[in-house]
């Protein structure tokens, strides 16, 4: 897999994924290290041959196009754990999601009512973060 292609899903799935679990009530801007964006690059990579899923899935999700294919839905939440979005029993950690949120709209009451739109916590946990992200990305995309 090419940089170019990695760095694409760093930039869709890096503003969910990275730094959730940073304080809660902290407003600060996030500026990444170099470590940090290598650190995350190597998570996409290994999330990406953990799971199995297939590259044009991972391709057409940059897009906004998400593939309810298992495999893929491994692979989302494989970040989702490796990144602090899930809890220890693997469920969406809404306090993270609502954080992360908050974090790219600005206007809170629009982030809580997209949390609390998309938030799924089905017994599938790989389909729970799925459908969650799905969601969030259909409902960020009308904003």
């Amino acid at each position: 897999m090419n940089l170019k292609f990695l760095f694409g899903v760093f930039t869709v799935y890096g503003v969910l994924f990275i730094h959730v679990k940073a304080e809660e009530d902290s407003s600060e801007e996030v500026t990444l290290t170099k470590q940090q964006v290598f650190d995350y690059l190597k998570i996409l990579k290994k999330c990406e041959l953990d799971s199995g899923a297939k590259p044009k899935y991972i391709r057409n999700s940059i897009m906004g196009r998400f593939k309810p294919e298992p495999k893929f839905k491994d692979y989302l939440y494989c970040l989702g754990n490796s990144t602090g979005l899930l809890d220890k029993e693997g469920n969406i950690d809404k306090k993270a999601f609502l954080h992360k949120t908050n974090s790219l709209i600005k206007d809170k009451e629009q982030a809580e009512k997209i949390v609390n739109s998309c938030l799924s916590q089905e017994a599938d946990k790989p389909t729970a973060i799925f459908n969650t992200l799905t969601c969030y990305n259909g409902m960020r995309s009308k904003i």
